[in-house]
């Protein structure tokens, strides 16, 4: 009875342990299943994150991007890798990344999918950057172009300006006074002036200038003239109008003299008269060229330290200056205690100009 019933309590405990074998390669097999996946924690959405921060990119490029799950133990494989433009490749790089190769410009959306889950949707700009720099640089050496080209019209228009001021001229060889701007014929020639003359220039037309000549206009070759400075200008005219006037009378003299011998009594008389008139008329062209000098003056202007810098006034606007501080004995101070623009606003004001 005692051994039947040791035999029993044996077997039980081989029963037991033959369980307990059992139970251990069970879950030593659940547990190798657990980490195979096959019993893993369920996907719930993808994370595509690029490895770069630009969205403009550049073509013949590779951009890398980390691919991660959630939750992280949820395995990731047999995945999609989506792109919807031709011009660029999308594929799997190994260590949970993917990279995506340029080949052309456009826009690209990528984005990857396990199954009926989805990551986020990434678009970009693909350029090139090269070309695109190229054409930049054309533009702005296009720009830099057309800016000189139109400072040069610029300046060719301020000098044709210039050119057409008035502006007193002084022959610097004996040269021909023509009608009009042209040598192809001599019909049209006034007389030969002698070197020295001065004349009122108008304007210049091509190669010639337009000058006042004996109250109407003639026409000389601009290369025989020389251009005054308003001092040269005044100074100029004053020995002109005395020339003038001297030959007036050295004119009147001789007729006089010519009168007395011929006949001194009619003859004298007649040209007396006659030097008389000549007189007058030279100072008639002496009082014209005094005129004329007065007028450049005033048109040059007279320069004026102000509290800025200096300005040029007419002889008007000077002379208005003169009469409202010529009292305190101190008109230069004066006028260098106020600006250009205060001055200028003072002849406004007053309406001198």
């Amino acid at each position: 009875m005692k051994r039947r019933k040791k035999k029993q309590l044996q077997m039980m405990a081989i029963l037991l342990a033959f369980l307990v074998v059992i139970v251990l390669l069970i879950a030593f097999g659940i547990s190798a299943l657990v980490k195979s996946g096959l019993f893993g924690k369920k996907l719930e959405s993808i994370a595509l994150t690029p490895e770069f921060t630009e969205t403009e990119l550049d073509v013949n490029q590779d951009y890398t991007f980390t691919i991660k799950g959630n939750p992280e133990k949820a395995k990731l494989k047999d995945l999609d890798y989506i792109t919807d433009a031709s011009n660029v490749s999308f594929e799997e790089s190994g260590d949970g990344t993917a990279v995506m190769h340029t080949y052309g410009e456009g826009v690209v959306t990528v984005c990857v999918r396990m199954k009926d889950v989805e990551s986020n949707y990434l678009t970009f700009n693909v350029v090139d950057r090269a070309a695109a720099e190229a054409a930049k640089a054309a533009e702005e050496a296009a720009a830099a172009q057309a800016a000189a080209e139109a400072a040069a019209q610029a300046e060719a228009a301020a000098q044709s300006l210039e050119a057409k001021k008035e502006a007193y001229v002084r022959t610097n060889d004996k040269v021909r006074i023509r009608k009009s701007p042209s040598t192809d014929s001599n019909d049209n020639i006034i007389t030969t002036c002698e070197i020295g003359e001065v004349y009122l220039r108008l304007e210049e037309v091509d190669d010639w200038s337009r000058i006042v000549y004996d109250e109407g206009e003639a026409y000389i070759k601009t290369e025989f003239l020389d251009v005054l400075s308003d001092e040269e200008a005044q100074a100029a005219l004053e020995d002109q109008k005395n020339k003038s006037v001297e030959d007036a009378l050295k004119k009147a003299e001789d007729q006089a003299q010519k009168a007395n011998a011929a006949d001194p009594v009619a003859a004298a008389a007649a040209e007396a008269a006659k030097a008389q008139d000549d007189a007058a008329k030279a100072a008639a062209d002496a009082a014209a060229a005094e005129a004329a000098a007065a007028a450049a003056a005033a048109a040059s202007g007279t320069t004026v330290v102000c509290k800025d810098g200096t300005a040029t006034f007419t002889a008007n606007q000077v002379n208005y200056f003169h009469g409202l501080w010529d009292y305190t004995g101190q008109y230069e101070e004066m006028v260098s205690h106020h600006t250009i623009g205060e001055l200028r606003q003072l002849c406004e004001n007053a309406g001198v100009n």
